[in-house]
């Protein structure tokens, strides 16, 4: 019985593998046959999966973030708590997912810089589902007057440049991720709106 075979999964070894040979050896002078053999597949494998190495760091940018913006895509995921409790669900997730794939996000961000690609634009274009995501979350906090009125577009912004820091610090500094997580969650406290203002 011929094994079956999890394309899913196989997609990102390649990906991994790749990204430690791209921030090894360079962008340049990475090729197919050693990203094949590295993961322990044949090139014609490897290009089953992709086309040339710019389709790598497309799927690499978009599997780091796709589990999250899985989860977050139905209303289902909520808890019955406040706006505000969901926010800080999020803004945890985020972070922890940034934790879990820390050293794939470092290779990401090598393998990008040598090959001079500008990864703000894969960063902004990927995280902008969660912005929306999050500023209907802000304005539905407003409506039920848990959330302070404030413009809600420009808060969801500036918590994702919170998250975004968290990910550029841990990535480049190694940061103690309490301290970050800390600072994104007095950030979310300070919207809390006051009982005695409703």
């Amino acid at each position: 019985m011929p094994k079956k075979i999890d394309h899913e999964k196989r997609k990102r070894l390649i990906v991994s593998k790749a990204l430690e040979v791209f921030t090894r050896e360079g962008y340049q002078n990475t090729s197919f046959q050693l990203i094949a053999s590295e993961c322990g597949l044949s090139r014609a494998t490897v290009y089953q999966y992709f086309s040339h190495k710019e389709d790598i760091y497309t799927y690499a940018a978009k599997s780091v973030t796709e589990d999250l913006f899985k989860k977050y895509v139905s209303p289902q995921w909520m808890n019955k708590v406040s706006e505000i409790d969901n926010l800080k669900a999020v803004s945890r997730d985020f972070m922890k997912l940034a934790r879990d794939h820390r050293q794939e996000i470092v290779n990401l961000v090598a393998a990008m810089s040598q090959a001079g690609m500008d990864f703000r634009l894969t960063v902004k274009h990927r995280t902008a589902r969660l912005e929306l995501h999050m500023g209907r979350l802000i304005r539905s906090g407003i409506k039920d007057h848990t959330i302070k009125k404030c413009k809600s577009t420009q808060i969801a912004e500036q918590l994702l440049i919170l998250l975004e820091s968290y990910c550029f610090q841990l990535v480049f500094f190694e940061i103690q991720a309490e301290e970050s997580e800390n600072i994104v969650m007095s950030f979310l406290d300070n919207l809390k709106e006051e009982p005695n203002n409703i």
